[in-house]
């Protein structure tokens, strides 16, 4: 069975990046295959559909049918890392509310059983060091809605979830390490002699003083 991690957060606080690190470190430390489902925006753009803040209702539905076709072509077993996951879908359902009541209901319950799948949600915060950040496609506004209303939904699905600050320097590693507590497998008893893998992170504050 595999293992599903979805990483989610608002716009700009470093998804891509970290998702990528993380399935480069786990490939590092342990033997099972991992596979990184990349993100979904351009894929969707790539119809010549609208996302972000001007997204319309098909908008909405030409990406719930990305992720769907996604997680369906995915083979069984080994880790699973997706760039974003049907809890930013929603996000976006209920910020932008560009649909109608009925079919609220059906992206709700969609995302429900979506979410039954899913082993691990990594939350990326949006720390300091990212408020900052400008969001291609998307105001202000609705991006700070959507990096509200994400830990809600979280919340109100019951999924396992770890809040991190993809900023720091150990966010890859702690998030690892939560993955491989739920594989069943650690660092140290599966690969030691491939702990001190590189890791491409920004440096802690200290490190940045040095």
């Amino acid at each position: 069975m595999s293992i599903l991690v979805g990483v989610t957060g608002a716009q700009s606080v470093g998804k891509s990046t970290f998702a990528n690190g993380l399935a480069r470190h786990l490939r590092s430390v342990q033997d099972r295959p991992v596979t990184l489902l990349e993100g979904l925006g351009e894929r969707v753009r790539s119809l010549g559909i609208v996302v972000g803040s001007a997204s319309s209702t098909d908008s909405i539905a030409a990406v719930y049918s990305a992720h769907l076709e996604r997680e369906h072509a995915l083979s069984e077993g080994g880790i699973v890392i997706m760039d974003r996951c049907s809890v930013d879908a929603l996000a976006y359902v209920r910020v932008l509310n560009v649909n109608s009541e009925i079919e609220k209901s059906l992206y709700e319950n969609v995302t429900r059983l979506m979410a039954r799948n899913i082993s691990l949600v990594i939350h990326l915060e949006m720390s300091p060091a990212f408020v900052t950040s400008t969001a291609a496609h998307e105001t202000p506004h609705h991006r700070n809605a959507i990096a509200l209303i994400i830990p809600k939904i979280i919340e109100e699905m019951g999924l396992s979830c770890i809040s991190i600050d993809a900023a720091h320097c150990d966010a890859i590693q702690t998030a690892a390490s939560k993955v491989l507590e739920i594989a069943g497998v650690s660092d140290e008893q599966d690969a030691p002699e491939r702990i001190a893998t590189e890791i491409i992170q920004r440096p802690c504050p200290s490190e940045r003083q040095s």
